[in-house]
């Protein structure tokens, strides 16, 4: 069984605007929900074997707070180009390619691919990941490499705003 939890990078800021899309960092509200997200997935999953993020500074900086929370090495984490400027089919090759060992995958990325992936492989009719947002499923193969052919299963997909309506 392979377990995968889709996630949106939190609430990034556009407050200057001298910086570029790749550049633009977690504003107070993502500072705030990435944590308790992060939370959420080692209280419901512990520790992941694998985060893969796009080196997008929102998504980067989402994707390490996670790690911490959930007990992940930083060192560890996997920064892929693909999830931010690539497309559905991208990822899912960067999956595809992950070891057999791995049980547990968090993909840190941007919408609108992650709502669109989580559609594809989980049969979910999500409208829209929202920022921080986790979608997780499961699959029942033994390799990454049959994640495109296997029917996901919906687990979960939980938000800030709810799990704690202050967000």
């Amino acid at each position: 069984m392979k377990t995968l939890l889709l996630m949106r990078h939190a609430k990034s800021s556009w407050k200057n605007s001298s910086l570029t899309d790749f550049e633009r960092p977690l504003n107070r509200r993502g500072r705030n929900a990435a944590p308790l997200m992060g939370q959420h997935i080692a209280a419901a999953l512990g520790t992941p074997d694998a985060i893969l993020t796009s080196p997008a500074t929102r998504a980067a900086t989402t994707a390490r707070v996670v790690a911490v929370e959930c007990g992940f090495q930083l060192t560890s984490i996997r920064y892929e180009g693909l999830v931010y400027d690539g497309g559905l089919e991208d990822i899912v090759t960067l999956l595809s390619g992950l070891d057999e060992s791995i049980s547990t995958c968090v993909v840190v990325g941007h919408n609108p691919d992650l709502t669109l992936l989580a559609n594809s492989l989980f049969g979910a009719n999500i409208e829209n990941v929202p920022t921080a947002g986790v979608v997780c499923g499961t699959f029942d193969c033994r390799s990454w490499d049959d994640v495109p052919a296997t029917q996901g299963r919906l687990s979960y997909f939980e938000y800030p705003k709810k799990l704690d309506p202050e967000q």
